[in-house]
């Protein structure tokens, strides 16, 4: 009940402030946040190694920069929907800082994982933003990059969070309850970011309902993620798995892959205008990623197997890589009827 009632007061707290001035909202409840993410730093710091740190500090530092994104943008007197230059690049900033600490996180918990998760999050994210700009955009309002690709930008960005926390929370059962507080601030601030993007694209200068209430909401969450008592247990990292792909990423290559031509498939079907700019945009952007993760996962697998079958101090082959290759050789030996010697060399204090 305690809990329920504290979640009550915040809320009713943030709708109040923001009823009564945007800039006021943005600054107490925006500090508030930022508050509870530093003290947060301070208190579990003791529990944590020197990599939590780095990771959840680059988080708090993206809470800053949007919240001194929202703040700039109430002092300016300019419309939510408008999003200032100056508003709109702090913005932008403390996503990018928000998906860095979130990578962090991913390659402290599972090492070697991260670039896999934001390349999967990115193409996500893009093939989602072309079908919406070829399908909707463009055909409704025209090509206006200048203030369309601005609009569009942050709650792109901001999927690739939701993304990445999600991959972030699969990685194992065991995980802090502040993942989830992270999870839901995240998606509270690509909700309000989408729907002021599609009102601004709408031409549009008001919502009906309070967005930035919402987005508020989001930075607390996202400051009360930081602060979660959970965050004073330490958390092994994740054991290494397969380097197999599953069956939800080859899924979204397949479709990463289709989306171009799907895309214009479907404009020819509907009569929908296309626009080259943004055909030539995607069919560039969206086949580069998916083969540089393709590329990745080679590359991975090939250094796993090198691993695998090398000794990681000397470089010398194992057990293992002379078990293939004797039973390689007794094969091949068998077959052309030769002979086969096998040398043992024995090191004195050599294990």
């Amino acid at each position: 009940m305690r809990k329920l009632a504290g979640i009550a007061a915040i809320a009713g707290a943030i709708r109040l402030a923001t009823g009564i001035s945007a800039v006021l909202a943005a600054a107490i409840i925006g500090g508030v946040a930022v508050a509870a993410a530093a003290y947060g730093l301070w208190t579990h710091r003791r529990f944590q190694l020197r990599s939590w740190l780095t990771s959840w500090g680059v988080l708090s530092l993206g809470l800053v920069a949007v919240v001194a994104g929202a703040a700039m943008e109430g002092v300016g007197h300019t419309p939510r929907l408008a999003q200032a230059v100056p508003a709109l690049v702090l913005t932008l900033v403390g996503d990018a800082l928000a998906i860095a600490g979130l990578c962090l996180l991913i390659h402290w918990r599972m090492p070697g994982r991260a670039s896999a998760a934001f390349t999967t999050a990115v193409v996500s994210a893009l093939a989602l933003w072309f079908a919406l700009l070829s399908l909707v955009v463009v055909p409704g309002h025209g090509w206006h990059p200048g203030s369309q690709l601005p609009s569009m930008a942050v709650p792109a960005l901001e999927f690739v969070m939701v993304a990445l926390t999600g991959s972030l929370m699969a990685m194992s059962e065991k995980h802090p309850v502040a993942y989830r507080y992270l999870m839901a601030g995240f998606s509270c601030l690509f909700v309000c970011h989408a729907v002021n993007s599609a009102l601004f694209l709408a031409g549009r200068s008001s919502s009906p309902v309070p967005l930035d209430a919402l987005s508020l909401w989001g930075a607390c969450l996202w400051g009360g993620s930081v602060l979660h008592p959970s965050q004073r247990v330490s958390f092994e990292p994740v054991p290494l798995r397969s380097g197999r792909p599953t069956w939800p990423h080859v899924v979204l290559l397949l479709a990463a892959t289709l989306v171009v031509p799907g895309t214009l498939l479907l404009q020819s079907v509907l009569g929908l205008p296309s626009n080259k700019s943004v055909a030539l945009i995607g069919s560039a952007l969206l086949p580069a990623l998916v083969v540089g993760y393709l590329l990745h996962q080679v590359f991975a697998r090939s250094a796993a197997e090198y691993r695998a079958q090398h000794d990681a101090l000397t470089g010398v082959c194992n057990r293992v890589l002379f078990s293939d290759s004797l039973s390689a050789s007794l094969i091949d030996a068998g077959r052309n009827d030769r002979g086969l010697a096998v040398m043992f060399l024995d090191l004195d204090r050599f294990k």
